[in-house]
């Protein structure tokens, strides 16, 4: 779903960042820690490392976006993309160990994908190990 919402954004009323800010929030809600310790546990190579050595408090970052904004500006002199970010960040959406916030969202792609067809399907195939231990059943993914 932010897949697509991404890939129409602007055509919609809506921009890239409108969506990043509301997949942040599904993972985060307002905790730029929590955001920060997603992107860490789902990325890897100068990301990762990056993540691992900033402090958002000490840097003023007090919000997701802020956290957000951030990347994209340290991205190029890091090392990193915002593809790497937005991979970390659906990458930590599809996890068992997301936050309880976010289960209505990752619910509601399963609802999603049992009324698609063709190439919107495709795009909103979800991993089974995200079901795992949710109680519900394995024909949902």
């Amino acid at each position: 779903m932010f897949e697509h919402l991404y890939r129409y954004a602007g055509e919609n009323g809506y921009s890239a960042a409108d969506v990043t800010a509301l997949l942040a929030g599904v993972l985060a809600g307002d905790d730029v820690e929590t955001l920060r310790r997603t992107l860490i546990r789902h990325s890897e190579g100068n990301l990762r490392s990056y993540l691992e050595g900033v402090e958002p408090g000490a840097l003023g970052l007090d919000s997701p976006e802020k956290l957000l904004m951030h990347l994209q500006q340290a991205g190029a002199g890091a090392g990193f993309t915002m593809d790497e970010v937005w991979d970390a960040m659906i990458n930590g959406l599809y996890k068992t160990t997301m936050p309880s916030e976010a289960v209505p969202a990752g619910l509601l792609l399963i609802d999603l994908r049992r009324d698609a067809d063709g190439a919107l399907l495709e795009k909103l195939k979800i991993p089974g190990s995200f079901l795992r231990g949710t109680g519900l059943p394995a024909q949902a993914v």
